[in-house]
């Protein structure tokens, strides 16, 4: 378990915008299947970040408590107009029309889905507790669609999905509902799965395409996601494509832009939750 956080929660009177980014990756789950590529998921991605001028938070092999503690004081240091990405690689279930993100001490979840509620994190809670921080522009990276097993279903090859009543937990991620100013891109369509398959050994599908555009100076987070969409379209025979769901109030969102001006937009979220 390892977390790196900067502690940035005085707010400045007069400060710039900040571009922010949380980014989580959980490989060693203690039951069900364990994962390859994720923290190498977040180290890569973070680093490219970091040339963009991104403040960086990092946490891989997170327990439940440690994952909810690095979100909520990485919720601490967002100020209004930030830019913010949350990036998030590892297993994550839908159980009644929510999203949630497991942590590596699972055990409790395998016999009753009621625990999602207590030791999972759901994802919308986690949109609505950054956007109360007055953000300019929220991005939501969910490479987190693989089918999630839990440890005796792995030994008999059965899906979770398939051992609990009907209508409460799906394959892969639901939809979810946006908020002004956020964009949420999944790895995968809504009720689908990705293969934990890498192209170069090192990193999942979504990450690799992911790592390949977003370093490319100017261009726009859409344009952007479009590429990496179409890239795994390619490389997996039309099986899959990452998903995104834009509530984005202005065209104008980039990563890497050369005139920073463009990138911190200021239409704080706040607004529409008065």
């Amino acid at each position: 378990m390892s977390s790196e956080m900067n502690d940035e929660s005085i707010v400045v009177a007069g400060r710039p915008p900040k571009k922010l980014a949380l980014l989580i990756g959980n490989n060693n789950y203690e039951h069900g299947d364990k994962l390859k590529y994720c923290i190498n998921d977040v180290h890569d991605v973070a680093n490219e970040l970091k040339q963009m001028g991104f403040q960086v938070t990092i946490g891989t092999d997170l327990p439940y408590v440690t994952m909810i503690q690095i979100i909520l004081r990485f919720q601490r240091q967002i100020n209004t107009d930030d830019l913010v990405v949350f990036f998030y690689s590892g297993h994550g279930i839908q159980w009644e029309d929510q999203n949630y993100l497991i942590a590596i001490d699972n055990k409790c979840l395998a016999d009753d889905t009621e625990m999602y509620r207590h030791y999972a994190i759901r994802v919308q809670f986690i949109l609505e507790s950054m956007t109360k921080r007055r953000p300019s522009t929220i991005v939501f990276l969910l490479d987190c669609c693989r089918t999630y097993l839990t440890e005796n279903q792995a030994l008999s090859n059965t899906p979770l999905t398939k051992s609990i009543p009907e209508n409460t937990t799906r394959t892969g991620l639901t939809t979810m509902k946006g908020v002004a100013g956020s964009l949420i891109v999944f790895a995968c369509g809504p009720n689908e799965a990705v293969l934990e398959e890498s192209k170069n050994g090192r990193n999942s599908i979504f990450t690799y395409h992911l790592l390949k555009h977003i370093v490319k100076p100017n261009l726009k987070i859409d344009e952007l996601m479009c590429h990496v969409c179409n890239d795994m379209f390619e490389d997996t025979n039309g099986q899959s494509c990452c998903y995104r769901l834009s509530s984005l109030r202005t065209p104008n969102v980039y990563f890497n832009a050369l005139n920073e001006g463009e990138i911190l937009v200021k239409h704080p979220m706040s607004s529409f939750f008065l």
